[in-house]
């Protein structure tokens, strides 16, 4: 009796491609200041909602798809071949449970300030939210702020949290 390993293969693969697929396009897709349209947004955030239960199940299949097309395979380099389909699928299944956006985002702990005139990374043209106490004044550049949303900071010897 000959053993067909080709449609495990196939199958092993169009699963492993569906759970990464799961979480790697909202994670490509959903990223701050670049233009997105509204349907491929829909899909990503969808996306991201059923990516912990798909790609569990994805990564459960996927798991039970390399057992049984070790088990078929004659051949010792197939039989070592079945691991590489599963790494991204069950790295997308611990993925999918993380809050990669937190990771994008730090806190800005220590910020470092200069006079109006030195900050050469602000343009006329750009928005900042300002804080002023006691005649200090202080800004933090909208841009800047996107990619931490919070800075601590003190502002005439008074402690402050910005955040935007």
């Amino acid at each position: 009796m000959k053993r067909r390993v080709w449609p495990l293969w196939i199958a092993l693969v169009l699963v492993a491609a569906i759970g990464t697929a799961c979480i790697a396009f909202p994670t490509f897709y959903i990223m701050p200041f670049r233009p997105q349209g509204a349907q491929l947004m829909q899909w990503a955030l969808s996306a991201r909602t059923y990516a912990p239960i798909v790609t569990l199940i994805a990564a459960i299949t996927a798991s039970l798809l390399a057992i049984w097309t070790f088990v078929r395979s004659r051949r010792w380099w197939t039989r070592a071949l079945v691991v590489f389909p599963l790494v991204p699928v069950i790295g997308g299944a611990w993925f999918a449970r993380q809050n990669h956006f937190e990771w994008m985002f730090n806190p800005l702990g220590t910020p470092e300030f200069v006079e109006a005139s030195k900050a050469t990374f602000v343009h006329d043209n750009d928005v900042v939210m300002a804080v002023k106490i006691r005649g200090h004044a202080v800004a933090y550049p909208i841009l800047q702020m996107a990619y931490h949303h919070i800075a601590n900071d003190i502002v005439a010897g008074e402690p402050v949290v910005a955040t935007y």
